[in-house]
């Protein structure tokens, strides 16, 4: 069960589109049994004394410029989550995640969107659909524009892995 407290991560727009159309709306829920939540739990410590937002604002609203330019900023270009309920932590009081945990955390989201990339991309060509339609159906279905990543970022990295894995099937048979 997900608590009230909320933390607030910066990702790229296109991973920001990807996971709400995985989880819902923001802020984004992980299911309960999700390693997402198991690392959130796990690194999750008490704000430092000086903790200031990458952001130039605070929720509150108070900004350096219009309290509506600074919602606008926060909404996109960081993605709200949920942080889970624990009986073992004060979620209250446990709410920082720290530098090196964001970076590890935003890494595994984009892994975890890359791979599930390749896997629709893979189902899609063994249908008989060719790549690039099959690109530009992963970006309509977790709506992602051609403004958040261009089609040919997505198109050569399916390249890329598809040269990878035919030199390491040609290494192993010889």
């Amino acid at each position: 069960m997900p608590s009230q407290v909320t933390l607030l991560l910066k990702v790229p727009k296109y991973i920001k589109n990807y996971l709400i159309s995985l989880y819902g709306q923001e802020p984004v829920f992980f299911p309960k049994k999700s390693d997402y939540n198991a690392f959130l739990l796990r690194n999750l410590t008490r704000p430092p004394v000086n903790n200031r937002p990458d952001f130039f604002c605070n929720l509150a609203g108070s900004c350096k410029f219009e309290s509506t330019w600074c919602e606008n900023y926060i909404r996109s270009n960081y993605l709200e989550i949920a942080i889970p309920y624990s009986e073992f932590k004060n979620i209250d009081a446990n709410n920082y995640l720290g530098r090196d945990a964001r970076k590890i955390f935003r890494r595994e989201i984009e892994r975890h969107f890359v791979y599930d990339f390749h896997t629709f991309i893979r189902e899609q060509i063994r249908q008989g659909i060719e790549r690039r339609i099959a690109t530009i159906n992963f970006m309509e279905l977790h709506n992602i524009m051609e403004d958040d990543l261009s089609f040919s970022a997505f198109y050569r990295d399916f390249n890329r892995m598809l040269k990878k894995r035919r030199l390491i099937t040609c290494k192993s048979v010889v």
